[in-house]
């Protein structure tokens, strides 16, 4: 087994970014646990080992400071979901992993010739996981998401919008993070539209040629519940583009699953028809939410199926 001194000397290459003297190390290490049969432990070594790296300016990051930035325009959260934790389509999940890998491994991509898919615009109903994904993709990347204020961005002279949008990239661009645009309708509607006014019109031009002219390290999410609204010009900005879904009963149920754990009744109570169509993601981890204060409050060890029916009930509205 490896001894202090092994310890040690990996310690020392790590901290020092020595990558030669770091594998040589675990390559030592490898060999002694082949010699002592513990080939299991030299083969999941020998793997780790050949993984990709994460680049390298991750390491370098603090733990978050929370707080605005760019003027009170980005603020800035922490986030701990991870993408296995969201449910969702085995297509979806691939497409945001491979959005991760080609992250994670940018500097071989560069080095092609080629880039990372690194804006990504997500659109469909509210409440069926966008915001949450965004939030998955930081954790997934180690950096911290940083929320756009779009409300904020607006503003009530002529001037001020544009003005705004600039501070925000210029952010992007000096600060590496998760940039995330939720309801990017607000900034990004249709030129065409008969609504319009001028003062948008100009926003929006100069929103397309920032996300056009922007080629930072940064990832750049934006969501928006009404694609139709969006300016179609947008769309050919963002490298990848995901359409999301309300679920149908037997995502619910898994989500249901998953938000109640310790608290979840016998599978056979938790029947898939409690979660009828048109109901979101959202509205069933809220309705569990609620079924297990309920629950809490009267002592049970799980929820009650009628408290479940009731407050999905609740959150479907009148029939």
């Amino acid at each position: 087994m490896a001894t202090g001194n092994d310890i040690l000397r990996l310690i020392k290459a790590h901290v020092e970014g020595d990558e030669e003297q770091f594998r040589t190390a675990v390559l030592a290490a490898i060999a002694d646990a082949k010699g002592r049969g513990h080939t299991h432990l030299a083969r999941d070594m020998q793997v780790a080992l050949n993984k990709p790296r994460r680049r390298q300016n991750i390491k370098m990051i603090q733990p978050i400071q929370q707080g605005p930035r760019a003027d009170g325009l980005v603020v800035e959260e922490l986030c701990s979901e991870r993408l296995d934790d969201l449910v969702m389509s085995a297509e979806h999940a691939g497409r945001l992993k491979r959005i991760v890998q080609e992250q994670e491994t940018r500097d071989l991509l560069k080095a092609h010739g080629l880039a990372p898919r690194r804006k990504i615009l997500f659109y469909g109903p509210p409440g069926t996981g966008k915001t949450l994904t965004a939030r998955a993709l930081a954790a997934e990347l180690h950096l911290p998401l940083r929320v756009v204020q779009t409300d904020r961005i607006i503003g009530r002279f002529l001037g001020e919008s544009t003005a705004a949008l600039r501070k925000v990239f210029e952010a992007i661009a000096a600060e590496e993070a998760v940039y995330f645009f939720d309801e990017f309708d607000s900034i990004g509607a249709d030129r065409g539209r008969q609504d319009d006014v001028g003062e948008m019109r100009r926003v929006l031009n100069v929103l397309l040629q920032f996300v056009e002219a922007d080629h930072s390290d940064s990832v750049v999410v934006a969501a928006t519940n009404y694609h139709s609204l969006l300016d179609r010009a947008l769309f050919r900005r963002f490298d990848d583009v995901l359409e999301y879904h309300l679920p149908d009963e037997a995502t619910l149920f898994e989500v249901a699953r998953r938000t109640l754990g310790d608290f979840a009744p016998g599978a056979a109570h938790l029947a898939t028809d409690l979660f009828r169509h048109g109901l979101s993601h959202a509205d069933v981890v809220e309705a569990c939410r609620g079924a297990m204060k309920e629950a809490v409050l009267a002592g049970n060890a799980c929820v009650r199926v009628n408290d479940l029916e009731r407050m999905l009930q609740w959150r479907r509205g009148p029939e």
